[in-house]
């Protein structure tokens, strides 16, 4: 974390900063941490179709986490409102996809674990049984 911060001094050109500063470029590495890990995972060579829609469920909660945590939602409350905003609708594309759902479906990892919209999993559901039919 401190190493990422001092990155970014270096590559800004900043010579110092506030302890206000500080406390709140480590608040938003620790806002985008699991967005970064999940960004490794999906452009790294072994990524699968079938992991997608778990790695954008997965990253609401943090949002809501943070959100939750008074200290950081003070700070960064516009921020963490514009991510829990745009995040599902980036990601709509996706997370409604057949390909995307039935693969998530048949991974035995995730099976109809992977989201907590019951909308999703019935129209997934739909599709695993519409495709084993015909």
């Amino acid at each position: 974390e401190t190493k990422t911060i001092y990155f970014i001094l270096t590559d800004c050109d900043i010579a110092n900063l506030t302890a206000a500063q500080w406390e709140l470029l480590q608040h938003l590495l620790k806002l985008f941490q699991p967005f970064e890990d999940i960004k490794k995972l999906i452009t790294s060579g072994y990524a699968c179709i079938s992991e997608i829609i778990p790695y954008v469920a997965t990253s609401m909660p943090h949002c809501d986490k943070m959100s939750t945590s008074k200290k950081v939602a003070y700070k960064l409350s516009q921020t963490i409102f514009v991510i829990q905003q745009r995040l599902p609708k980036r990601f709509e594309d996706i997370t409604t996809s057949k390909n995307h759902l039935v693969a998530t479906v048949l991974n035995p990892r995730f099976k109809m674990n992977f989201s907590t919209n019951q909308v999703q999993k019935e129209k997934a559901k739909q599709y695993v049984l519409t495709d084993s039919l015909t």
